[in-house]
């Protein structure tokens, strides 16, 4: 979890819970096949009986303190705080969220967990499209979303940092980002931003690259053949091993995973709610290719923005 507010819970190795709600739950049972595979594997939902101290709110088990986080299986990495400064051995915001919220829900979706077998798991969290309201938010809620998008750069690019963490190899830390600062980044800012969850310390992960750019375009193809369907509020989760390329011998996945996520306020015909749409989601398609050629920009400029910190 690098992005959300919600609690993310681990079942087992491979699959992890988060609060159900019922429109979420609507579109995963909805979804047609060509879109599941850009969608976590949706398994079931399930009901949890809370006692206090038996659930612990983290995603992976770190063997040596017992606590969840998201961290791979390699040992322990130490995660950088850009904004706060300071580093720790979790992700902050995930701290910050299991400090703010408890776990309240009772029932949960069993989804994949992508990060599953990653010895470092990078992690980023976009907010895609232009509007980031739902049909039935408030007025209020309606013009306080529209103006945070006009302020950042989900206004002009589609796309908005929400959360990231991308480790890197010199140093055997993790960097992270959360979503207040994504609000402050500039088109150029969130170009940099890229730019750095691609580059693992010694090198551009190239390899990365193109895996995105491949699945991406895949991506807008099934979303422009989809009618009625709007992915408003919702996210692209990008998920890679940090030690694929590493120089310590340890090898990770080149699989890079490209997932929506977050559906509570997406919608379309076949739900026989209103209102309805006609024609694919073009907000989401608009941020699509915009990142898909800000990945082709970054990779013809190579190594030109080493050292650039943003």
């Amino acid at each position: 979890m690098v992005g959300g507010r919600a609690i993310i819970l681990q079942l087992d190795d491979t699959t992890i819970c988060k609060p159900l709600i019922p429109q979420e739950l609507d579109i995963y049972t909805t979804l047609p096949d060509l879109l599941r595979p850009f969608v976590p594997k949706f398994k079931d939902f399930v009901d949890f009986k809370w006692k206090r101290g038996c659930v612990r709110c983290r995603i992976r088990v770190n063997p040596s303190s017992g606590n969840m986080e998201i961290q791979g299986s390699s040992g322990p990495a130490t995660f950088e705080d850009c904004e706060e400064g300071g580093s720790g051995l979790h992700n902050p915001w995930l701290q910050y969220c299991h400090r703010k919220q408890p776990p309240q829900s009772r029932r949960f979706l069993v989804l994949e967990d992508l990060t599953a077998g990653l010895h470092r798991p990078c992690v980023l969290d976009l907010k895609m499209g232009i509007r980031q309201y739902g049909d039935h938010d408030t007025l209020v809620k309606i013009h306080r979303k529209q103006a945070r998008a006009a302020s950042t750069t989900s206004c002009c690019l589609g796309l908005r940092m929400c959360g990231m963490q991308v480790f890197q190899v010199d140093t055997n830390k993790y960097v992270c980002y959360n979503k207040y600062y994504g609000r402050t980044l500039s088109q150029e800012g969130f170009r940099q931003v890229l730019y750095r969850f691609l580059h693992n310390g010694i090198q551009l992960r190239n390899d990365v690259i193109t895996e995105l750019q491949e699945v991406l375009q895949a991506l807008v193809r099934a979303i422009r053949k989809l009618d009625s369907f709007r992915f408003f509020c919702s996210s692209l989760l990008i998920v890679y091993d940090g030690l694929a390329q590493a120089s310590n011998g340890l090898q990770g996945s080149a699989a890079a995973h490209v997932r929506l996520i977050d559906f509570a306020h997406s919608t379309h015909a076949g739900l026989n709610t209103s209102p309805t749409y006609e024609g694919p989601d073009e907000g989401l398609i608009f941020g699509l290719t915009n990142l898909i050629a800000l990945l082709t920009s970054i990779r013809e400029e190579g190594s030109g923005l080493v050292s650039t910190q943003p």
